[in-house]
């Protein structure tokens, strides 16, 4: 069973309303609503896919270079520390860690945990074989990508 959660729309629109403010002062692609812009990243974040078929899709119809303007102005919201910090705390104390530890603990049955690490790899054009060692970009299932980790603190 897949036991990946999807984005509601309620948070995808709550990213929409927190990253507005800051729109003008990171990037002036103004042509494309804001919420174009989000939901063309999530489509990529959650997908990994190359960012062609994205751009191509139904739904969207963009060219490639401006789906990756895209990725890199929603990239860049998120890491504003208005927002980053909204978000993403890290233990600080002693007591803290032990909140976590049981946090983990009565969600999962898992002992002694304080935090998760997970991968995934978000697919790329092959880099130039004669920069780069281009096999080293080749992972297990065989097409080009960077693998990507993320770590969840409960």
């Amino acid at each position: 069973m897949n036991s990946w959660r999807i984005l509601s729309r309620s948070l995808s629109r709550q990213l929409k309303l927190l990253w507005r403010p800051l729109a003008g002062e990171l990037h002036a692609t103004h042509s494309i609503d804001i919420k174009t812009k989000v939901l063309c990243s999530l489509n990529f974040f959650a997908t990994g896919c190359y960012q062609t078929p994205i751009a191509k899709s139904n739904s969207i119809n963009l060219s490639q270079p401006t789906v990756s303007r895209c990725i890199g102005e929603v990239v860049d919201a998120l890491n504003h520390p208005s927002i980053f910090n909204r978000w993403i705390h890290m233990p600080e104390s002693i007591q803290q860690i032990n909140e976590t530890v049981t946090g983990f603990y009565r969600e999962f049955g898992v002992p002694g945990v304080i935090g998760a690490i997970d991968c995934t790899h978000v697919a790329i054009v092959p880099p130039a074989a004669t920069q780069y060692d281009e096999r080293s970009y080749v992972n297990r299932k065989l097409y080009h990508s960077i693998n990507t980790q993320l770590v969840c603190i409960i």
